[in-house]
């Protein structure tokens, strides 16, 4: 696959500043297709440029010595961001929303579903949700809304 080999700069540079990265990430920011964007990650693994982790289903590239954990901790920030803004709204009592309206509210525009798969799980960790809805492909939370406002207030990281 020689062409891939003029985009090993491009997504070693997408690695190194966003620390840790799911095929798809390098898929959407560099108009990549999936073969072609793990093909180059693999490449970069192989060479030493970057470190392979798996958590779930989910494979994470990061760059070396860098632990995928902190990926997820921005995650949790940018779904706890997205919280709040969508809550602005809110009178109180129940709210229903889901992870991809939580992930864009915070500036996180994806389809990629290994996020979204990461995302419900850290949203299902906090504990603010009173039921999990499920319609089609989407996953909705009905949440507490004084429960989440108390987390808006306290950011724990």
């Amino acid at each position: 696959m020689p062409r891939a080999s003029r985009f090993l700069e491009a997504v070693r540079e997408v690695v190194a500043r966003r620390c840790c990265v799911t095929t798809s990430d390098v898929m959407a920011e560099l108009g990549l297709s999936h073969s072609t964007a793990y093909y180059v990650l693999r490449r970069l693994h192989e060479s030493g440029a970057a470190e392979k982790h798996v958590l779930g289903n989910t494979a994470y590239w990061c760059i070396p010595g860098r632990d995928p954990v902190n990926c997820h901790v921005k995650l949790q920030q940018l779904l706890v961001a997205g919280l709040c803004k969508v809550l602005n709204g809110a009178r109180g009592g129940i709210v229903v929303v889901s992870v991809a309206e939580l992930l864009r509210a915070a500036g996180y525009a994806t389809n990629a579903p290994p996020l979204l798969a990461a995302a419900v799980g850290l949203f299902e960790m906090l504990h603010l949700h009173t039921r999990k809805k499920r319609r089609r492909s989407y996953v909705y939370f009905v949440v507490d809304v004084d429960k989440a406002r108390r987390l808006c207030v306290q950011r724990p990281f």
